[in-house]
């Protein structure tokens, strides 16, 4: 007979995002974290589910040229025993699509256990003005287990704190708005043959953010800065135009739009 025991155990917490909140522009790329959290899966029998991921619809409520995606961004298990139930293996780096509806995110092991961490993110080209969406700051998370048929199956559940969306997007970002935080930043050659060179104002105490995306507003590519002249191999990326956004560590953000001819 199959057991199932729900929510035996249920413990509230307060997600916090590994960003600051974006501000989201009409017309402006974003790619903005809006859950980071560690969780872990251990294999016990084969297809034998371990782990739920859960998130109400409104979670995953996302503004005119957004979508949200689940990332796995690192991971101690070994390469290739992480299986997502309906996709198939994900590692380190792999995303999917995020459901829009009410849904769980099914794990199981196929070897071994381990931790990983995963990203819900917002990406995309905002084009709605005044389109509404929960802000990182209003999703909450809570853990749960269950006996569910071969083993104890442990559950995140993401849920909206409040009943109403406090975020919107704003008008598209005016020449005005970006002169009053003018930085000397500079990206060149404009078309880019192989490399891209960024210069920016990096001190000892600054933290900036590069980040690339392409024409659709999908996330390409974030590095950390630690110095003021960055190099960006782009021989990897197809030829077209991609938005480079600089952020700072205070949520400020500058734009510029590239052309790679590789």
């Amino acid at each position: 007979m199959r057991l199932r025991f729900l929510f035996l155990l249920v413990i509230l917490v307060r997600v916090s995002s590994s960003t600051q909140a974006q501000t989201y522009y009409a017309g402006t790329p974003v790619y903005d974290v809006l859950v980071t959290q560690q969780t872990n899966i251990a294999y016990v029998a084969p297809n034998c589910v371990t782990r739920k991921i859960f998130f109400d619809s409104q979670f995953c409520l996302a503004p005119t040229g957004t979508t949200v995606y689940f990332k796995i961004t690192s991971s101690t298990l070994p390469v290739g025993s992480i299986y997502l139930v309906n996709h198939g293996v994900l590692n380190a780096g792999d995303s999917v699509l995020a459901p829009v509806n009410n849904a769980y995110l099914e794990f199981y092991a196929t070897s071994g256990s381990g931790d990983f961490v995963y990203n819900f993110i917002r990406t995309g080209v905002p084009t709605q003005v005044n389109d509404s969406f929960f802000c990182s700051s209003q999703i909450d998370y809570s853990f749960a287990w269950t006996v569910d048929g071969c083993s104890i199956v442990n559950t995140d559940l993401f849920y909206p704190n409040a009943s109403a969306p406090s975020c919107v997007v704003n008008g598209p970002l005016g020449q005005t708005e970006i002169a009053n935080t003018e930085i000397e930043w500079h990206v060149f050659p404009n078309p880019v043959l192989g490399e891209l060179c960024s210069v920016s104002p990096v001190k000892a105490m600054d933290v900036y953010t590069l980040e690339l995306f392409n024409a659709s507003g999908q996330f390409v590519f974030s590095e950390r800065l630690q110095t003021e002249k960055y190099f960006l191999n782009t021989s990897a990326y197809d030829a077209g135009f991609y938005h480079v956004r600089l952020q700072s560590a205070d949520g400020r953000t500058w734009h510029k739009t590239i052309s790679i001819v590789n």
